[in-house]
């Protein structure tokens, strides 16, 4: 399985799903206002990645990565799976 990685200039349904799992699931505020929620990954979803990132002890990169989706998937996340 591959998951699609995604980072500062990435956007479209990857990131809006992966940006309602970080504000709504973790609670994480994003972009007050967007609500974070626009499917644009900038500076805001970066954070928010980030501060995912060092609750699990994680590299604090703002890239979610394939040990950030590994991690995001134990606490529920379903992402699209590329094939």
């Amino acid at each position: 399985m591959e998951f699609p990685v995604l980072q500062i200039g990435s956007h479209g349904q990857d990131v809006r799903k992966w940006q309602k799992f970080l504000s709504r699931d973790q609670g994480i505020e994003l972009d007050h206002e967007s609500m974070g929620l626009d499917g644009i990954y900038g500076p805001g979803t970066s954070q928010g990645t980030k501060t995912y990132q060092a609750s699990k002890s994680l590299e604090r990169n703002g890239i979610v990565d394939p040990k950030t989706y590994n991690q995001a998937v134990k606490d529920g996340f379903v992402p699209k799976i590329n094939v």
